[in-house]
């Protein structure tokens, strides 16, 4: 196949692809990898990590929690990523940060970190997706990011002050979050301390 009919048909469907996306699209002409690593010498794509690519025209438009959730799968994006796209916490982060039940892991691509952090299978649930571009991306539901930052974060989080710091907008959690998920999603982790910061967190809003 010549890279034009195939950029074309790619582009429509989803920019950044792995070698399995392009084993269902290409189903009856599959696309070998020394025609992958071809294209990408001659700079039509670009190779994120073994077997996940992306178009090189859409590098500096491809939406980062895409690249996150298919750069490495399972994953969702949660922690400060999501707590600061629901407007839970003020400041913006430099890493894209994301959940898995594989091991932590961190990647440097496109200008960005992508920082992976494991937990049990049992947790790894609360999360649907959203649309970013007309694309779907896995992301933590409200409730599931907070439960995540504050299992991970337990051990730093010790008082009232500590969660102050954080700087949550408890005007917003009044409005966005369900109070029982919050706790179902924090009883997962079997977790006393979580439990406590968690009910300490809910006495402010």
């Amino acid at each position: 196949m010549q890279f034009q009919p195939f950029y074309r048909i790619v582009k429509e469907i989803r920019p950044i692809f792995t070698l399995n996306d392009l084993k269902v699209i290409f189903s009856s002409e599959p696309i070998s990898p020394r025609q992958l690593n071809r294209w990408q010498e001659s700079g039509y794509i670009l190779k994120l990590k073994n077997g996940v690519y992306l178009l090189e025209d859409y590098k500096s438009s491809v939406h980062p929690f895409l690249v996150a959730n298919l750069l490495y799968q399972p994953s969702y994006v949660s922690l400060e990523s999501a707590l600061y796209e629901y407007g839970f916490i003020p400041d913006v982060t430099q890493t894209i940060t994301s959940i898995s039940p594989k091991k932590t892991w961190v990647a440097d691509v496109l200008n960005s970190r992508f920082d992976y952090k494991k937990i049990k299978k049992d947790c790894f649930i609360g999360y649907g997706a959203r649309k970013y571009l007309n694309y779907d991306v896995l992301m933590a539901e409200p409730e599931k990011a907070i439960a995540d930052f504050f299992y991970l974060n337990k051990s730093r989080l010790k008082n009232d002050g500590q969660i102050d710091e954080l700087r949550f907008d408890y005007y917003n959690l009044k409005q966005k979050i369900d109070k029982e998920k919050l706790c179902h999603y924090s009883a997962l982790f079997n977790s006393k301390l979580l439990n406590d910061l968690i009910r300490k967190l809910i006495a402010k809003f």
